[in-house]
């Protein structure tokens, strides 16, 4: 048996792994459809390709134009392949995204964001974005996430939709302006 690995372009590369033309030119077309790819490969040779879609969340668009209203811009910083993110992008209303992020740049984004004077809401469900979350001002982790995001956000929201971070936003806004007028 030899040494198998499954990943994205860039872990075979570190690895030395080779891709065949012809499975790359199958995963160009297929990443040219807005799917996530994941190469399966074992030794140095890859095998194969699979495609992995992640279908938008329904209320995307609305949760993306809400959280405007209250102020706030909207950045997509995923792990996932640019295509796929772009279109995700795209269907949700977002201008600015950002692929291929592993989870140190995604801390770094939170960092460069942060020192530009910017406060950083941070919403992730997974392994990769917990170090995001935790250093950003507030995090979310969203839905049934891995228990190490909820552990590093400061808020877990369980409602499976986008518009709870909104929600939450402005529930917290009340709460400041109550607290004020008490004082």
């Amino acid at each position: 048996a030899g040494s198998g690995v499954v990943g994205s372009r860039e872990v075979l590369a570190e690895r030395g792994v080779a891709i065949d033309p012809d499975l790359d030119d199958a995963a160009r077309r297929l990443a040219a459809q807005g799917v996530s790819l994941a190469f399966v490969a074992e030794d140095a040779r890859a095998l194969g390709v699979v495609a992995l879609v992640d279908p938008p969340r329904p209320d995307a668009r609305e949760a993306v134009a809400r959280l405007r209203k209250l102020g706030l811009s909207v950045t997509l910083v995923s792990g996932d392949h640019a295509d796929a993110v772009a279109m995700a992008a795209s269907r949700a209303g977002i201008d600015e995204c950002y692929a291929g992020m592993r989870p140190e740049q995604k801390v770094e984004q939170v960092r460069r964001v942060r020192e530009a004077g910017h406060g950083v809401l941070m919403a992730g469900d997974g392994i990769n974005d917990a170090a995001a979350l935790a250093a950003a001002d507030v995090g979310f982790a969203m839905g049934r996430g891995a228990d190490v995001a909820i552990h590093a956000a400061d808020v877990v929201v369980r409602a499976p939709r986008l518009g709870a971070i909104a929600d939450a936003i402005g529930l917290a806004r009340a709460t400041l302006r109550r607290v004020r007028e008490n004082l």
